[in-house]
């Protein structure tokens, strides 16, 4: 099962600020979820957003993937999804 990731952790992945995010989620299309009053995104529905949204090609999705693995890396409590590879 995947973590469930709040607005900043999800923010950056996206590459944007939480303000914005948490903002704009729901007019930009972003996969998410909530558990009760909580929004919250699975790294992966926000990985498919950014490859079917990617303006820039391979290299923007690679350079997107990137950040994720750094910040999975970065991240101990985010351990799962890193051992689910």
């Amino acid at each position: 099962m995947e973590e469930a990731l709040d607005f900043k952790t999800a923010a950056r992945i996206l590459g944007v600020k939480a303000t914005s995010l948490r903002a704009h989620y729901r007019r930009w299309g972003i996969p998410h979820f909530r558990i009760g009053r909580l929004v919250r995104f699975r790294p992966s529905e926000l990985e498919e957003f950014i490859q079917l949204h990617s303006h820039g090609g391979p290299a923007l999705v690679k350079a997107t993937g990137a950040r994720l693995a750094s910040l999975l890396r970065d991240r101990p409590e985010l351990k799962a999804l890193r051992d689910a590879d």
